[in-house]
C-alpha cells in the first residue's frame, strides 16, 4: 500500500511541478521554507472563484508544490 501511495504522490508532485514551470511560479517566491517570511503568503487565495487558484495563481501553485514535495519526502522516509 505504501508503494502505491508513494507513486501517487510522485505523480501529483510532478504534475504540480509542471504547473509551476508553466506559470513561472518558481520566480515568485525564491526562499524556502517560508514564502516572503510567512508560512502561508497573503495572496494564496487572491483569485475568485477560489478554485481558480489551484491552477492559475502562481503563489498557490508554488505553495501546493512545496507541500507535496515535503509530504512526499516524509512519506518516502517511512520504511514500515
Amino acid at each position: 500500500m505504501l508503494a502505491h501511495t508513494c507513486k501517487g504522490l510522485v505523480f501529483l508532485t510532478a504534475l504540480s511541478g509542471a504547473f509551476v514551470a508553466g506559470l513561472d511560479a518558481g520566480l515568485v517566491y525564491n526562499s524556502f521554507p517560508k514564502m516572503a517570511d510567512k508560512w502561508i503568503p497573503d495572496d494564496v487565495l487572491a483569485y475568485s472563484p477560489a478554485i481558480r487558484n489551484i491552477t492559475e495563481n502562481p503563489t498557490t501553485v508554488q505553495f501546493d508544490h512545496r507541500i507535496l514535495v515535503t509530504t512526499n519526502s516524509f512519506n518516502s522516509l517511512d520504511t514500515n
